[in-house]
């Protein structure tokens, strides 16, 4: 399990990225360019295309990751909410947005 991570060596280069940089004046732009880097450039995976413009363009899925930031420079290095209510939503948020996710794949 330990050698196998989700993202693979993607994975354990995005925490080393993180770890890298939590300290440095920047922070922020290094983590932006470095996810920009591992998302767009070297993630090889699902490409959708968009029209826009009169134009095709494809977009890697991976690079949407990149919106992750976000939400992770918003967090102050304090405990979030305590409400029970909330947490329970929060602990099952990302396997039900996965069977929403799968389930529409079926459907399409």
């Amino acid at each position: 399990i330990v050698t196998f991570p989700d993202y693979n060596l993607m994975g354990y280069l995005t925490v080393l990225l993180f770890y890298v940089t939590r300290n440095m004046q920047y922070a922020w732009l290094y983590q932006l360019a470095g996810m920009i880097y591992l998302n767009w450039y070297s993630f090889k995976g699902l490409t959708i295309y968009v029209e826009a413009f009169g134009k095709t363009i494809p977009v890697l899925v991976q690079s949407f990751a990149v919106l992750s930031l976000l939400l992770i420079w918003q967090y102050n290095g304090k405990p979030g909410n305590q409400n029970p209510i909330l947490r329970k939503l929060a602990y099952w948020f990302y396997p039900l947005h996965m069977l929403v996710i799968y389930l529409i794949s079926r459907i399409i």
